[in-house]
């Protein structure tokens, strides 16, 4: 993988409660590629690839499974992988 396609990584620290919502916003945002939650002691517990072009609203099943996380586990981790660069289109 090159420089201009490297990913960046966010980690965010939140409770059951803050998870759908914060998780939701963030792949609203855009460019989210993976998320991984993981428990406080860095257990993983779900990953999500998530591919290009990915509406929140087609998420549905994801969205029910993270929200039954949500409410199983007090405190956990998140990983928010995003792409850095997008690839541009030729000019021409």
């Amino acid at each position: 993988m090159n420089s201009a396609t490297a990913p960046c990584v966010e980690r965010l620290a939140l409770t059951g409660k803050e998870l759908l919502a914060r998780v939701k916003e963030q792949v609203d945002v855009g460019n989210v590629r993976r998320v991984v939650i993981s428990t406080d002691r860095q257990h993983t517990l779900i990953e999500i690839p998530l591919p290009i072009g990915t509406r929140s609203d087609a998420l549905e099943p994801i969205w029910a499974a993270v929200r039954s996380l949500g409410e199983c586990v007090p405190n956990c981790t998140v990983v928010i992988e995003r792409e850095v660069a997008w690839p541009k289109a030729a000019a021409g």
